[in-house]
């Protein structure tokens, strides 16, 4: 059977999928120039941009600032529409697009948002159920471009090059690959760089070059490079599968009243969610559980899971511990059991490390912690992106995941490479191993080379240790110097002082923050004072030695 495929593009999905709504229904209707921004003000990012928009020189990553300033001064005639990024919206006609393609064939990947590939081979005339999908999907609203080719990549560079419906034959592949910019090709910026210097600015270009010289350069990337070029696509088509849905529930006979009751028929349950799990190689996520009171209200709780679980005796624990903490207050009639899944873990030990908690172990560990000290404070600490002092966060805790690699242990034994770094030889102008360097004996002298043991310096190092929290003080202050420092046990006259040292950030959010730092000497010790410029507040922030 003859391979046949069908790509649907849809140009700037996003900003399409926000003003379909306008257009469903409608042909041959202009757009008018628009964009789709992220982020919140004053970080407001171009996410998305059609034609209008691109021909006045904007572009994704660009703000939206300069993106209206930019379009002001290309068409001051014309208006710019601009849009929130609405990601309901993007999903919902990824969705309807998907289901217009599955009328015309069972099977449809789908490649990224706004991409379908229809696998059109055995249809009795699929040219012409491509006319039908370009149809269905214009009565949505989108500007949508269909290409057919025996090739997905070329049906794939068709459909973002020409609009309408494109039909491209086994004879014309080739042919039309080699006027197509080098763009087109999912390059990386050292490869595109790379091929500019070498002058190459189309795909037929990079196409007649030999095959050994790009896998020297590029490795395994220029093979599956020179085969895109050439028309040769043997990636596999992954086709489009409706997701199954884990569900179990339960309906009652009389109602129950403790949870006690309601353990035996959830173990029931879970057993079964966890048998079907393993089945399709999943594990939960999460578990939602669904009480049906008494008075016709459904209570429902959500328990997130910091390690995928299909062990139904570690989520009964964890099910009972969240419905013990967060009661349904009535009789329950009848319960449902949800599993988010996601691919299974397998935990690999190691020989030479300490055995580790099992996942489910961990998991009821985690979650009675939270219930004795609250959510809130279960996790693991985080770093912010800012340069705020003794700024974090408390991110919730995921194990990593098994497989990846070790810190290496037995450091400098075989198969570490280390690089001796270099330190200028201020008699000779040479430069020499600080870890050692052999000396020009000559041979007149009668003594053998030999390596000289490098000098260690014995001038100790200084050290900071913070302080977690950093102790209050009230500071006493003379002619913007600090004097005198009172915060509990460190407390004494500032026998002398440098700083001060100002610092500041996030002036562009209403969460502007700026320190004034000093190092003073308190009673023989050195410390690091910090005073918040807004309160004028004091604290030691750490000690040195």
């Amino acid at each position: 059977m003859t391979r046949l495929y069908a790509c649907l593009y849809v140009p700037a999905f996003a900003v399409a999928a926000v003003i379909s709504g306008r257009l469903r229904g409608e042909r041959n209707l202009q757009t008018p120039p628009a964009l789709v921004f992220s982020g919140t003000e004053p970080n407001r990012i171009v996410y998305g941009a059609n034609a209008g928009a691109r021909s006045a020189g904007i572009h994704e990553g660009m703000p939206l600032e300069q993106a209206q300033a930019r379009f002001a001064i290309a068409k001051p005639a014309q208006q710019l529409e601009i849009y929130p990024r609405d990601e309901q919206a993007e999903a919902r006609m990824q969705k309807e697009l998907l289901e217009a393609a599955l009328t015309i064939s069972p099977r449809v990947e789908d490649s990224a948002p706004g991409l379908l590939t229809v696998d059109l081979a055995g249809l009795e005339n699929p040219h012409a159920s491509a006319d039908i999908l370009h149809q269905k999907a214009e009565q949505l609203g989108l500007p949508v471009h269909v290409a057919v080719s025996q090739n997905r990549f070329v049906a794939l560079c068709a459909a973002r090059t020409h609009e309408g419906v494109t039909h491209i034959f086994s004879h014309q592949a080739r042919g039309f690959l080699k006027d197509l910019p080098l763009e087109i090709l999912p390059l990386e910026e050292k490869e595109r760089a790379v091929f500019e210097r070498w002058g190459i600015g189309k795909v037929g270009e990079l196409a007649r070059l030999p095959l050994d010289s790009l896998v020297a350069r590029f490795g395994g990337r220029g093979a599956c490079l020179a085969k895109l070029a050439r028309g040769e696509d043997d990636t596999l088509f992954a086709a489009w599968q409706e997701p199954s849905t884990f569900e179990e529930r339960q309906e009652f006979d009389w109602p129950l009243g403790n949870l006690d009751q309601l353990s035996f028929p959830l173990a029931d349950l879970l057993r079964n969610l966890c048998a079907r799990l393993r089945n399709h190689g999943f594990a939960a996520e999460s578990v939602r559980v669904a009480l049906k009171r008494s008075d016709g209200v459904v209570f429902e709780r959500i328990v997130a899971l910091s390690y995928p679980l299909a062990e139904p005796q570690a989520l009964l624990k964890l099910i009972r511990l969240d419905l013990a903490a967060n009661p349904p207050g009535e009789m329950v009639e009848g319960v449902t059991v949800a599993a988010q899944p996601t691919p299974r873990r397998f935990l690999q030990h190691d020989l030479f490390l300490p055995a580790r908690p099992r996942p489910e172990q961990l998991a009821v560990t985690l979650v009675r912690l939270a219930h004795l000290v609250g959510a809130d404070r279960v996790g693991s600490p985080a770093v912010v992106d800012t340069h705020r002092p003794r700024a974090f966060e408390v991110a919730s805790f995921a194990p990593p995941r098994e497989g990846r690699k070790a810190v290496a242990r037995g450091r400098g034994k075989t198969g570490t490479v280390r690089f001796a770094p270099l330190v200028a030889d201020a008699g000779k102008g040479r430069s020499r191993a600080a870890l050692g360097t052999v000396p020009d004996f000559s041979r007149e002298s009668g003594l053998t080379r030999q390596r000289l043991k490098p000098e260690i310096s014995r001038q100790p190092a200084m050290a900071f240790r913070c302080f977690r929290p950093a102790v209050e003080a009230e500071i006493i202050v003379r002619g913007k110097r600090p004097i005198y420092v009172n915060g509990g046990q460190i407390s004494g006259p500032v026998r002398a002082c440098a700083g001060p040292w100002r610092v500041c950030g996030e002036w562009w959010t209403d969460d502007v923050w700026a320190y004034e730092e000093w190092d003073v000497e308190v009673a023989e010790q050195l410390y690091r004072v910090c005073c918040e410029l807004a309160s004028r507040t004091w604290h030691v922030a750490g000690v040195y030695g």
